[in-house]
């Protein structure tokens, strides 16, 4: 039961922007906050954030510890994340974007997905390359580990160091002679790539096949990857540049479709 309300007469848009600033300051590093410390991190005046959080309060998205006197997410914030993360499908917000590429480019283009703590990804969608000759292609639902290929790379270079380091304590399987399994060996090459954004890999998982790939990251989280797979003979170090920079420029546009922005013309992959 509402008992207090936010409507045209309370601040209309201005005050429904600081209601999601509330509750965006609840996050893993901070997930209880205290009213005085909220006025004081939100810069908000203590009378329009008290109002904000007695709705918050009064509608199950912020419930209170009375033994520390701290607001946390309550089973309405729990609720609305579960049934957005049910409704969530990435092929779909990433579909035009994945079509575009691979039509620039007339190579294959690969969408992959993540879970948070999983050693791997899965294939989740790709368009085949339309030029003539040799092309790659990848069996939906495939999964590979995070060290072998450019895709699950491309997820190694988002996580954080500590997360890195556990994987790379795992069993590092070989696929070609060409898949680094030296944990030295690659805690050096993701660091490297790291600092550029984007992972490449030169016939890691098959032979004959060079990948290059970004990582879709929303709210410092990677949801997956998009790679651009193609065949050796088609590949040069000057086409590798240029490949990094398109699928950088295209996990942007998806990270920002999936963030909600409404982009006002369509960002041409150049």
């Amino acid at each position: 039961m509402n008992d207090v309300k936010l409507n045209e007469t309370t601040g209309g848009v201005g005050l429904i922007r600081k209601t999601f600033q509330v509750l965006d300051m609840f996050d893993v590093e901070t997930p209880a906050w205290s009213q005085a410390d909220l006025v004081r991190k939100s810069g908000m005046n203590r009378s329009t954030l008290s109002r904000v959080v007695r709705y918050l309060h009064s509608s199950g998205y912020l419930m209170f510890n009375e033994q520390n006197s701290k607001y946390m997410l309550g089973i309405a914030a729990v609720e609305l994340g579960r049934r957005a993360s049910n409704s969530f499908d990435l092929r779909v917000i990433s579909g035009s974007v994945v079509e575009q590429l691979a039509l620039q480019e007339k190579e294959t283009v690969i969408l992959t997905s993540y879970q948070e703590g999983q050693g791997f990804v899965t294939c989740l969608d790709q368009v085949h390359a339309s030029q003539g000759g040799l092309s790659v292609f990848e069996k939906l639902g495939a999964v590979f580990p995070l060290h072998a290929g450019a895709s699950p790379k491309a997820i190694l270079l988002a996580l954080s160091p500590d997360q890195r380091e556990d994987y790379y304590k795992q069993d590092l399987k070989s696929f070609t002679p060409a898949t680094i399994t030296d944990p030295d060996k690659l805690r050096a090459h993701i660091e490297e790539y790291a600092a550029r954004g984007f992972a490449v890999s030169r016939e890691e998982t098959y032979p004959g096949v060079i990948g290059v790939a970004a990582p879709i990251v929303v709210n410092g989280r990677p949801l997956g990857s998009i790679a651009l797979s193609v065949p050796i003979q088609r590949t040069t170090e000057s086409k590798i540049e240029r490949w990094s920079v398109l699928v950088r420029k295209a996990v942007q546009q998806i990270a920002d479709q999936a963030n909600g922005l409404h982009l006002q013309q369509e960002v041409p992959l150049k």
